[in-house]
């Protein structure tokens, strides 16, 4: 059985491994020169990559798939090379690159001419060496080009007035040419807050543009381990929302009072997708970045804002997301208006024959990349026939019902409609194929395996204990994940200090006024 797959960024290498592992014959249709998508940062003609200076949000050990960690000696959170070389060992070791069509881009995805009694697809093709277009059937189709494609600008008033420079998020690479300039960025997503830090460092000024402020999150919980290695299943799910919540709250504002950076929202914390920025704060208390309210309306020289002050600026960037969008795709086949897709658990269009999937297309809190491979294998086991879609009015209902309970637990906005949050997701489609972890089993079988799924971090290698393919090694990838994290930072031999020194101030001040108190009962007994 035939399947093209869209894409070599992180979603279609997945995708490509799964498909070799359960026997299909894939080819992989990519349209720069090398892997990575996002990642591939050496300028391309095609497609957007991050920037410069990027460094990854999720630690490495959240984010590697379930059955490939990454290297020991990776640091805990990896900057784009460090990922992009990930992704090349990945595709060495499973031996993907030879399936990979580089250079070629996909023109059209349409239905075959016998689809309805097939399921087949026909595609348009370009060979971008050769200049050569041409038509291919294939029996699946994997689309993985993303939902970073079409950058999103809004209206605001007098946006074509501005005589200044432009650019949304997607066109900034390093600050190099923002050097001496007053800067006026909207958005505080973690695209604007990362420019916004980057550009700070050389700019004249940096005014950082908000609606409805975010909740910041540090990288590391209270400076020592990765903060979203501390989110385990206990905190996620068992503990009440209330509590979790608050719990979360609580460690954010250890990192800085948000009242005093005018950057505490108008919504409940894991109601909207978390920014995540360590240099943030630090480069507001400077004075480099300045925070402000909502625009009210774009000048020749600059910009208003609602509260009636006003800055003249050199450039306007957009950090306004995007718009999702598959332009490949014959009309009729997603309909993404508003932003709003109609995917049965976010990946097959209710409507088709379950021959057509995307994958990646969630915005997770937490990282896409275990997401989008619990994804692809079950997408294999659909293209299979060893599992069966429901029927079409199921599905329908499905999408109906996700999409009410996901506008409860979020703030409306664009990126919303297809956020969802980490855990959850991941155990719902994980049960789709058995592969959820069996709390009971592992708690009369393995207890301290039990005690580590449940109470240590959420990695990927949980969904690899049970079920079809699973992993020999996912039992010591979960238990080692502490010590994979602190390997690399552990490079200079220490004296193991006294263990009063780890107690905290109270707890040693608990202690000495204990001792105190027995030395005067014994001298005055």
């Amino acid at each position: 059985m035939s399947l093209a797959i869209i894409g070599a960024g992180a979603c279609g290498l997945v995708g490509l491994k799964e498909a070799l592992s359960h026997g299909l014959k894939p080819v992989c249709f990519e349209i720069d020169c090398d892997i990575g998508g996002l990642w591939n940062i050496d300028k391309k003609n095609y497609s957007s990559s991050v920037y410069n200076s990027t460094i990854i949000n999720t630690s490495k050990e959240m984010m590697c798939f379930s059955d490939f960690p990454m290297p020991r000696d990776f640091p805990a959170y990896c900057p784009h090379h460090k990922v992009l070389e990930y992704f090349r060992f990945y595709c060495e070791n499973f031996g993907l690159r030879e399936y990979i069509a580089f250079k070629h881009r996909v023109e059209l995805v349409e239905k075959s001419d016998d689809y309805e009694q097939t399921g087949d697809w026909k595609l348009t093709i370009t060979n971008l060496k050769q200049q050569r277009t041409y038509v291919e059937l294939f029996n699946f189709v994997l689309v993985c080009n993303g939902h970073h494609g079409v950058p999103h600008i809004p209206h605001i008033s007098g946006r074509n007035l501005f005589k200044g420079k432009c650019i949304h998020s997607q066109d900034y690479f390093k600050n190099d040419n923002y050097v001496g300039k007053s800067v006026v960025i909207i958005g505080v997503g973690n695209s604007g807050c990362d420019m916004a830090v980057d550009m700070s460092r050389v700019c004249k000024k940096v005014y950082l543009v908000t609606r409805k402020g975010a909740w910041i999150f540090p990288r590391l919980h209270n400076g020592s381990l990765p903060f979203d290695m501390q989110l385990n299943r206990f905190i996620r799910s068992v503990m009440p929302r209330y509590l979790s919540k608050l719990y979360i709250r609580s460690l954010i504002y250890k990192l800085a009072d948000l009242d005093i950076y005018g950057l505490t929202p108008d919504h409940d914390v894991l109601t909207s997708h978390p920014t995540v920025n360590d240099d943030l704060i630090g480069r507001i208390a400077v004075g480099s970045i300045v925070v402000k309210p909502n625009i009210r309306s774009i000048t020749e020289t600059g910009v208003q804002f609602i509260d009636n002050t006003s800055v003249d600026a050199d450039v306007i960037a957009y950090c306004t997301g995007y718009s999702i969008g598959f332009p490949f795709l014959a009309s009729g086949i997603i309909n993404t208006l508003d932003n709003n897709v109609e995917l049965y658990k976010y990946v097959f269009p209710p409507h088709l024959k379950g021959s057509l999937a995307i994958l990646g297309c969630v915005q997770p809190l937490g990282a896409i990349n275990p997401i989008a491979e619990l994804q692809a294998r079950w997408v294999m086991m659909i293209f299979n026939k060893v599992l069966k879609l429901p029927t079409q009015p199921l599905m329908e209902k499905d999408i109906k019902m996700k999409r009410e309970k996901m506008s409860r637990a979020f703030t409306k906005s664009r990126r919303h409609t297809i956020q969802v949050d980490y855990q959850n997701y991941s155990d719902e489609i994980s049960n789709l194929f058995d592969a959820k972890p069996r709390f009971l089993q592992l708690l009369f079988e393995d207890p301290r395996l039990f005690m580590h799924v449940l109470f240590g971090p959420l990695t990927p290698s949980q969904y690899r204990l049970f079920g079809p393919q699973r992993w020999p090694q996912a039992r010591n990838s979960i238990l080692n994940c502490w010590k994979n994290t602190k390997s690399p930072t552990q490079t200079r031999v220490l004296t193991p200090k006294p263990y009063f020194l780890f107690l905290s101030h109270f707890g040693l001040f608990i202690i000495i006024g204990f001792f105190i108190t027995y030395l005067v009962y014994i001298c005055f007994t």
